[in-house]
């Protein structure tokens, strides 16, 4: 699991872009501040670094150029200025990439997966399987209690006690993000920027039309929801078994 650092004040913007990577996997911690950066690097070092241009107490570049000067990680850009200058700017100060507000939740993901796999040696993947697999072979066998909802991502399949249900691709994104974080209260912007990225408008209803059809596959009884719970004012979570 690869350590990830964000250094972004919007703090919408942040837990959205924190929720979306560790459904990918990695580990994030955050910073909102240029201060809090460097206390956050006194305690680890990342592995890669998400860094937005303004700051509320000083900006990305110096931040980039301070990085730079004494370590050697990816250090991905996120910036709301779209132009050529911006962009040499970044770079050439020491950013590895520069990405441009609003953008797509699954191009950053795609981005800081490229940013890594440049850094890291190609048998880093064989070797961590090799390692979970020697763990895994030395514990005893523990039968799993199954869970009432299941979800492939590889095959985009989700079954309810066993039985597969037939869900729509923004259904199944649903799915997907409420299982990943049981217990988490997500309001209508927040799921569609998730699955749609920060462009999306946030002003549409559909999901509340979406939250009403996974009841009805996943629910006992769609009218008193147990698993897919609307939070008065708040917005919708998922309850497990």
């Amino acid at each position: 699991m690869a350590q990830l650092l964000l250094v972004e004040d919007d703090r919408n913007i942040a837990e959205l872009i924190q929720i979306y990577l560790s459904e990918e996997g990695f580990s994030i911690r955050h910073a909102s501040t240029g201060q809090e950066m460097e206390m956050l690097f006194a305690e680890a070092v990342p592995e890669l670094v998400i860094l937005d241009m303004r700051l509320p107490d000083t900006d990305g570049l110096t931040l980039c150029r301070h990085i730079r000067a004494a370590y050697r990680m990816p250090i991905l850009m996120l910036s709301a200025v779209n132009d050529t200058k911006a962009k040499i700017d970044a770079i050439t100060t020491g950013a590895d990439d520069y990405l441009c507000k609003p953008f797509s939740m699954r191009e950053l993901a795609v981005r800081v997966m490229a940013l890594l796999r440049r850094v890291q040696p190609p048998t880093h993947a064989a070797a961590e399987q090799a390692a979970a697999a020697a763990a895994r072979s030395s514990l005893p066998e523990q039968p799993a209690e199954p869970a009432a909802i299941t979800i492939d991502v590889d095959k985009r399949r989700l079954s309810l006690k066993g039985q597969w249900i037939e869900t729509t691709y923004f259904e199944f994104e649903l799915m997907k993000i409420f299982l990943a974080h049981p217990g988490h209260v997500f309001d209508r912007e927040q799921l569609l920027t998730l699955i749609k990225g920060l462009e999306a408008e946030v002003s549409d209803r559909s999901v509340d039309v979406h939250i009403k059809n996974l009841r009805r596959k996943f629910e006992d009884d769609a009218k008193n929801p147990k698993r897919i719970v609307t939070v008065r004012g708040a917005g919708y979570k998922f309850e497990p078994e």
